[in-house]
């Protein structure tokens, strides 16, 4: 399951980047990296669905969803990616 959604994280940031102009595109695990451009990285630090049953029954929050995203940018014209900037943020839903 959580693999889907990172595919889907994955695709959506790629459509959104296009959008814009850039050219992007999603990677596998097992490809070559570019030798020129920036590649985004990240995955999920933490991720809990909270539960649905007590979010009905007691509300206010209670068995909300928990969420940790980290992300880095990193040039890739060195050949080795470092990344030059690094974001993490968390989110919690009020149920």
């Amino acid at each position: 399951m959580r693999s889907f959604r990172l595919e889907a994280l994955s695709s959506s940031l790629v459509e959104d980047l296009r959008s814009i102009g850039l050219n992007a595109y999603h990677l596998s695990a097992n490809e070559r990296l570019p030798t020129e451009g920036w590649l985004v990285s990240g995955g999920f630090v933490q991720m809990d669905e909270g539960n649905r049953l007590r979010r009905a029954i007691i509300g206010f929050g209670s068995g909300g969803t928990t969420l940790q995203l980290t992300t880095s940018l990193s040039d890739l014209v060195s050949g080795i990616p470092r990344p030059f900037c690094e974001l993490r943020t968390s989110t919690r839903s009020r149920g």
